[in-house]
């Protein structure tokens, strides 16, 4: 632990002393008790007076361990000297911290105002020896219940956490604030203080319990509305703006009738069916602790209830840009307020509100052109925005400034080209057939033209026609068959005759073949081969670009495909400029989400005769899944995350998207 914390815990550390002695006690006891059972053997050595003093020893430890046993960690009212009051305020906090923390997660302490090892007070109206005694018996209340993993600040210990890890397990899940007496300005300015010193360090967790214990007697008498206590409200409010909302404030309900004091339990709803946000002036008591041996709670009500499940129609701020398919503007973007009907996440959203029972407010989408999600971050970061999203993805270095939901629905990041362009008609003819089809025609043509004109000269007492003996001529008669063309002379000889049928019935199967393949081609047109995956790109000479988020992913990325991709590429200054570049040219490339490209490529705006401009390569990029994002620390996130689970498993983020896909795209897979 830290300098301060020793003498935090010695009473802690004498309550584990006495239950050692305890131990040691029984041990004692059964020693002699063991003696006194020995002491009755016929010994003479042993006087019968002494048998006498050791039994009554040993029945007087037996009622001692007794007694011991039943109180278990109560002797500590006759040894803290404290007032009967600040005693059982510390009792009701140990007794609410032992029912509702986490036992297995830190529970951090926060002492604002300073003590040393005698109890001596740095200034007086600060600080009371008071105050002292009662953090020490805090701590020993605690330990009596169970052995917390235990963290103890202040101003003595600034500094203490600076080498704890911003991890989520490294952040306490539990917070206890005890304030000193005075006057409420001072005391809240204390704890103004602290809780702005506790918001910076690593490990704050604004989603954890937070109980705050104020030794002030000074509360208003009991003919006034404990509700209306300026002190309560203030503090409650001061962690409402440290988005805290499980915190509950302990103090004194003092009573003419002392028998009817009790410790109130305060707390502050901040959406109810009359109020929404603001300030914290409506605080309500959950529970009483009876000031009696035990410090019992009244009515055993739940002291951390879910205060963000029903928001009662309060309006959230929702910050996003039209990104199809994930949000489907309604309005047009001129417009000061804009409205989406549709899309992936405006569906989950519009879930998540329909059980939480809030009204979804969207701010104006921004002007910008290039990499609008820059402004929905700063807006969010600003508190001007509740929560954000438009398909982005939860990377390491984000989730340093933001927070994020689980992810809902898988999106990708690929590149887009231009269409397959068609075969020109000259070429069209010739790719009916394989080049090696072609080669082995040629090779039969040739043998076929060389055994015709052979034939005709291999007996020149056989007078055959000029056409066949002429090399030349021959050549083009053999060739005038395979077009299909009748020879104006038939061959004399049986033999030539004979190899004449052979070759026209050879030449009738190629023109078929060739035939058919001519009317599939006439049929449907034929396309060249498209480039589509990202080394042919690379290798080809088409030029390409990428969005400015885009380039944010490549410039992280430490492989040289990627450096290439960057070192050559085009920076595009909107996503809508490279598309259109991409129509109009059928020449260029564009990176950006395999979603969002796919469904803009079958919207009108690029493609007015319904089949897409551009289409996706095969290679995939990357992947991610989408989320929604809030500020660091918001309270809504856990009650979303839970929504989005459920949502994720009945499938129905999916079934929004294959809505959409069957209205707008078709059924693509």
């Amino acid at each position: 632990m830290f300098s301060q914390v020793k003498k935090h815990k010695k009473s802690a550390h004498e309550f584990r002393t006495f239950r050692k002695h305890k131990s040691v006690k029984s041990r004692i006891s059964s020693n002699c008790t063991t003696n006194l059972t020995q002491s009755q053997t016929p010994i003479k050595v042993m006087s019968h007076k002494f048998t006498k003093v050791l039994m009554a020893g040993a029945i007087y430890l037996s009622l001692l361990l007794l007694v011991y046993g039943e109180t278990e960690g109560k002797f500590l009212d006759s040894d803290t000297a404290l007032l009967e009051h600040e005693h059982h305020l510390v009792q009701c906090c140990a007794n609410i911290i032992s029912d509702n923390f986490d036992k297995e997660r830190s529970l951090l302490v926060s002492v604002p105002e300073p003590c040393d090892d005698q109890y001596n007070t740095t200034n007086s109206t600060a600080t009371s020896r008071l105050y002292c005694k009662v953090t020490d018996f805090l701590f020993a209340s605690i330990h009596s219940h169970h052995n917390y993993p235990f963290l103890v600040t202040g101003p003595a210990q600034n500094g203490t956490f600076k080498n704890i890890l911003h991890a989520e397990r490294a952040k306490a899940s539990s917070f206890v604030i005890t304030l000193g007496k005075g006057d409420e300005d001072r005391v809240f300015s204390v704890f103004k203080s602290e809780l702005e010193r506790l918001s910076h360090l690593p490990i704050w967790n604004p989603r954890g319990k937070f109980i705050v214990m104020s030794l002030n007697r000074n509360i208003p008498p009991a003919n006034y509305v404990p509700e209306e206590h300026k002190l309560i409200s203030r503090i409650l409010g001061e962690l409402w703006g440290k988005d805290v909302v499980n915190s509950i404030v302990l103090v004194h309900n003092m009573d003419a009738d002392t028998s009817r004091a009790t410790v109130d339990i305060h707390t502050w709803f901040p959406f109810t069916e009359d109020h929404c946000r603001g300030p914290a002036d409506r605080t309500v008591i959950l529970d009483q602790c009876v000031v009696n041996s035990e410090c019992q709670f009244v009515k055993n009500a739940k002291l951390f209830p879910d205060k963000m499940s029903n928001f009662h129609g309060c309006v959230l701020r929702a910050s996003t840009f039209e990104q199809e398919p994930f949000t489907v503007s309604a309005t047009n973007n001129n417009s000061n307020v804009t409205q989406y009907s549709k899309g992936i996440e405006i569906g989950t959203l519009k879930t998540i509100a329909s059980k939480l029972n809030f009204t979804v407010e969207y701010l104006p989408e921004t002007k910008r052109e290039s990499n609008k999600i820059y402004s929905v971050y700063d807006e969010v970061s600003r508190n001007q925005s509740d929560v954000g999203f438009a398909a982005v993805p939860q990377t390491h270095h984000a989730t340093d400034h933001r927070d994020y939901t689980v992810g809902y629905f898988p999106e990708t990041v690929k590149w887009f080209g231009p269409t397959r362009k068609p075969v020109p008609h000259w070429k069209g003819l010739v790719i009916l057939f394989t080049p090696l089809m072609w080669l082995l025609v040629l090779i039969v043509y040739l043998i076929a033209s060389t055994i015709f004109w052979s034939l005709a000269n291999v007996h020149r007492s056989v007078n055959e026609h000029v056409s066949y003996k002429n090399p030349v001529v021959c050549f083009l008669l053999t060739f005038s068959i395979v077009l299909g063309e009748a020879v104006f002379v038939r061959p004399h000889s049986w033999y030539l005759r004979l190899f004449f049928v052979v070759w026209v019935y050879y030449c009738l199967l190629i023109n078929t073949a060739y035939q058919s393949s001519l009317i599939s081609v006439l049929s449907n047109t034929q396309f060249e081969p498209p480039i589509d995956t990202v080394e042919e790109l690379l290798h080809s000479q088409m030029p390409y670009g990428y969005a400015v988020p885009v380039k944010i992913w490549f410039a992280r990325a430490e492989d040289s495909t990627s450096k290439t991709i960057l070192a050559n590429g085009i920076e595009c200054p909107s996503l809508d400029y490279c598309l259109k570049r991409i129509i109009s040219t059928q020449d260029f490339a564009v990176c950006g989400g395999g979603l969002h490209l796919l469904h803009l490529s079958y919207q009108t705006k690029y493609s007015s005769s319904g089949g897409p401009k551009f289409i996706p390569f095969k290679d995939v990029m990357g992947s991610y899944f989408a989320s929604m994002f809030f500020r660091t620390g918001n309270p809504l996130l856990e009650n979303f995350d839970s929504i989005i689970h459920r949502m994720v498993a009945a499938g129905m983020v999916n079934h929004f998207w294959e809505h959409i896909k069957m209205r707008g795209i078709g059924n693509i897979k």
